[in-house]
């Protein structure tokens, strides 16, 4: 698991874990997460969706959001495009879906599979520009 740590540090040349167990991955913007509980790879997944998903999806600095979603796919192998980053913040982010979190990822944070569940639970999803999804 400390291997994957440094993987994602990897992908964020600045970044550190400080003091308090905290994994600052930009000190400018202030975005980290807490390591604490991370014991497993995805725990450590699941901290990157629910905290760092916001910053993927509309951090308030274009730059910011483009370099955090090409390291966030970079991390899960992923091609996930803006609108995914805006769902999984809507429906993961801050971890306000942990039971969820945890199967997304179980199901290798397949993003259709993500909508599947969603619209078993909400029925009908909409992005952010209001289009059936």
């Amino acid at each position: 698991m400390i291997k994957e740590i440094f993987e994602l540090m990897r992908l964020f040349p600045d970044s550190f874990i400080n003091y308090n167990n905290e994994l600052i991955l930009d000190r400018k913007e202030n975005i980290f997460f807490r390591l604490e509980g991370v014991e497993t790879v995805e725990e450590l997944k699941r901290k990157i969706i629910s905290w760092l998903s916001r910053t993927a999806a509309k951090g308030p600095f274009k730059k910011t959001r483009e370099k955090f979603r090409v390291n966030i796919n970079s991390f899960f192998n992923k091609e996930w495009e803006e609108e995914d980053f805006k769902l999984v913040y809507t429906y993961l982010g801050n971890d306000c879906n942990g039971e969820l979190c945890k199967n997304f990822i179980k199901n290798d944070c397949d993003i259709k599979w993500l909508i599947a569940e969603l619209k078993k639970t909400y029925g009908e999803i909409y992005n952010s520009k209001g289009e059936l999804l």
